[in-house]
């Protein structure tokens, strides 16, 4: 909803056609990769879990992935959150967002 309404587009589904190279994107993924940051730093999680959506979209988990290894800048150093592992430490829900779906089902 807060990208649609940034952009100005009619609706939510209009938000699903943007392609790839749209500058949002960029702003997005430095946002959700600095929340990353943030919240490893504070909590030391073993693993970041991000449902939804938006974040299903292939150009977006790599911008987190990028801003969430900027943001750290080497300031803790673990095998996990290194370059080569970082796709296993910001993951995807394994079932498919099952949860959103059930959630939406008990309204």
């Amino acid at each position: 909803m807060a990208i649609k309404e940034r952009l100005g587009l009619q609706n939510v589904q209009a938000v699903a056609e943007l392609s790839d190279e749209d500058p949002v994107w960029d702003l997005v993924g430095s946002y959700l990769g600095d929340f990353c940051a943030n919240l490893f730093l504070t909590m030391s999680v073993e693993r970041i879990i991000i449902g939804g959506g938006v974040c299903s979209r292939a150009a977006l988990k790599e911008k987190i992935r990028a801003k969430f290894l900027a943001s750290i800048n080497k300031y803790v150093e673990m095998p996990q959150i290194s370059a080569s592992n970082i796709g296993s430490f910001i993951v995807r829900p394994e079932l498919d967002d099952i949860g959103t779906r059930a959630a939406a089902t008990c309204s």
